[in-house]
């Protein structure tokens, strides 16, 4: 068993500001010569964090949010502005509140499950992702665009919801059971102790990690795995490590206490059953250069 989450659709493969080695070659020449442009703009235009998507696409993180990733029965709420990228020609602005699914804008649909709730965020998207040789008023043939989105927020299901009350509650219970201090409530719903204070830098959500790991199910402690993962995405994890382990500094540990819905949710994994909440003990030994 991992402690990986199934993605409704992961397109980051995750390094830091730095060209991730593993992105597969672009398939055309047009894409190349996009996604070049793209890049050679951002060395010189922005300081903020980058992202690089294995299919060329690039996102600017102005500020991570706090929230998990939408996903699936959620409703997101975000406003974004789309803009050519050779000359900034606004094609369109507009404020977007709707369950994900129905969520239909062409070129930004499908990487907005790759952004935390919260997060302001720019994505540069190559034409062949975008309107590729469609031409309009606004928009020329083989274009780059990209969009400016502020993130505003994400609102569960009535069921996702009581389900997310339900665990909080039990978590909150089970720390004063077991006489637990020194938490803090994240604002996301998992809590956390730190356990050891690294002496490092602080990882972003997008970044490749070595930690060490144990999980355990909170309703009869049982250890359900405890092992190293090397070199891996912090966005592959489920969302309470997405969330959580941002929050510890390089040679540094913590408790997470995170709820079912920031876990495997209703659906368990392996011997983990659904709806279960869950605690993982994590040492961050480096990030992945």
């Amino acid at each position: 068993m991992r402690i990986h989450r199934i993605s409704l659709l992961l397109p980051i493969a995750i390094c830091s500001s730095c060209l991730n080695i593993n992105n597969p070659t672009p398939v055309d020449n047009q894409l190349t010569t996009e996604v070049e442009a793209i890049d050679a703009y951002l060395k010189t235009n922005t300081t903020d964090y980058i992202a690089y998507s294995p299919y060329g696409v690039r996102f600017v993180v102005h500020r991570f949010g706090n929230d998990a990733p939408p996903r699936k029965g959620q409703t997101v709420n975000f406003s974004y502005m789309g803009k050519v990228f050779k000359d900034s020609t606004l094609f369109a602005n507009a404020t977007v509140n709707s369950p994900i699914e129905q969520v239909n804008v062409k070129g930004l649909t499908e990487w907005i499950p790759s952004l935390q709730g919260g997060s302001i965020a720019t994505i540069f998207v190559p034409s062949r992702y975008a309107y590729g040789n469609i031409q309009n008023s606004k928009i020329p043939a083989n274009t780059p665009v990209f969009f400016q989105i502020t993130f505003t927020g994400i609102t569960k299901s009535a069921a996702q919801q009581a389900l997310f009350n339900s665990d909080t509650t039990s978590i909150r219970n089970y720390l004063n059971t077991n006489a637990i201090t020194n938490t803090v409530l994240h604002p996301s719903g998992i809590s956390y102790k730190i356990d050891l204070q690294g002496n490092g830098i602080y990882p972003k959500p997008y970044d490749n990690v070595n930690i060490n790991y144990k999980g355990s199910t909170m309703a009869d402690g049982k250890v359900f795995q405890e092992s190293d993962l090397n070199n891996t995405s912090i966005f592959s994890l489920i969302d309470g490590l997405i969330i959580g382990i941002p929050l510890i500094s390089e040679g540094g540990k913590a408790t997470f206490y995170i709820p079912s819905l920031l876990a495997y949710g209703e659906d368990g994994s392996g011997t983990i059953a659904k709806n279960s909440n869950l605690i993982f003990e994590i040492s961050l030994k480096s990030i992945a250069k």
